[in-house]
């Protein structure tokens, strides 16, 4: 068995496409591969590995790190394994001790199982080869949360009569961000949001247009909450928008959402939602998914419901 860094783009490629034959209900779709992969965020490295038998890859994992920090959360002494695959397990013991010890040799003190920045998914779907999670828990990893994909036709969708009083509340207005206001945008999600969100937000702009699929709620022209929406045609592709095929022609996402700390539990998530939602009826869509979210009660009150549940795995690693 031969094991190496993979260098060129037809040996990712042939990577991914062992990942979407062994994973047919996760297909990666190209546009992600080509943003994801090779557009990577600020800082953050992507390194995929291949095992090869008679030249013929049998596995294949992506590994991501940072470079500098971001966050408490997001350092450089967090490593992830993003893919993981093989044709048989006999190849995975080897893949994963590959990874581990390419990010050890980083300084990397932590590795997760799915959980990265810029995730092609939340975790390790739990309708995987369940050799995958066997082998994962041999060699020392632990579950550290449950993560879910959500949906719902929203053809139908009804504003719910507790949000229609809100909706008619002339102090509250949901806008989608332009040009103008970009910078009003991250300075909320830094204030309110620093990490993961507001890292997104900052590298999402570096794309013309990138901005434009995000959301302001505003409370006497304050910033109060803000989301993120996608659709076929947006400048950066969520993660939600890759599994939405499944549903249709006519989907789009919706995800991250947040209220500021001082004003939550007002409904307002709810309310950005719903306007969110309007638009896109508005332009035909029908088909909605939400990703990676652990709040499932919440999203069921406008109606959306789990489709897809996955596990993310973690590990101290240390290297001799």
């Amino acid at each position: 068995m031969e094991i190496k860094i993979l260098t060129k783009k037809e040996e990712v490629q042939a990577g991914i496409d062992l990942w979407n034959l062994k994973n047919p209900n996760y297909q990666i779709r190209p546009e992600l591969i080509a943003q994801d992969i090779y557009a990577p965020y600020s800082g953050l490295l992507n390194i995929a590995i291949g095992t090869f038998q008679a030249k013929k890859m049998t596995g294949f994992v992506l590994i991501k790190h940072l470079t500098e920090n971001v966050d408490n959360n997001l350092d450089k002494k967090q490593g992830w394994i993003s893919l993981i695959t093989a044709v048989a397990d006999k190849y995975l013991e080897s893949l994963l001790a590959e990874a581990e010890m390419i990010l050890a040799a980083r300084g990397i003190k932590n590795v997760r199982i799915g959980g990265d920045p810029q995730a092609f998914l939340p975790g390790l779907p739990v309708d995987s080869d369940g050799i995958i999670k066997e082998r994962i828990l041999q060699t020392g990893y632990a579950k550290e949360s449950i993560e879910y994909d959500l949906y719902r036709d929203i053809s139908s969708f009804k504003i719910p009569d507790k949000l229609k009083f809100l909706m008619n509340n002339d102090q509250l207005q949901a806008k989608r961000v332009d040009l103008t206001e970009e910078d009003e945008l991250l300075n909320f999600l830094q204030e309110h949001f620093p990490g993961r969100w507001s890292y997104e937000a900052e590298n999402i702009r570096r794309i013309p247009g990138g901005l434009a699929d995000y959301w302001l709620l505003y409370k006497n022209n304050r910033a109060v909450a803000f989301a993120r929406s996608n659709h076929i045609n947006s400048a950066y592709q969520g993660t939600n928008l890759n599994w939405g095929p499944r549903f249709g022609d006519d989907y789009c996402g919706l995800g991250p959402i947040g209220v500021s700390n001082k004003e939550r539990n007002n409904g307002y998530g709810l309310l950005l939602m719903t306007e969110i939602i309007k638009d896109f009826q508005q332009k035909k869509l029908t088909q909605m998914v939400i990703d990676w979210t652990d709040l499932v009660d919440y999203y069921q009150k406008l109606g959306f419901e789990p489709f897809a549940e996955y596990e993310i795995y973690r590990k101290e690693v240390r290297w001799q």
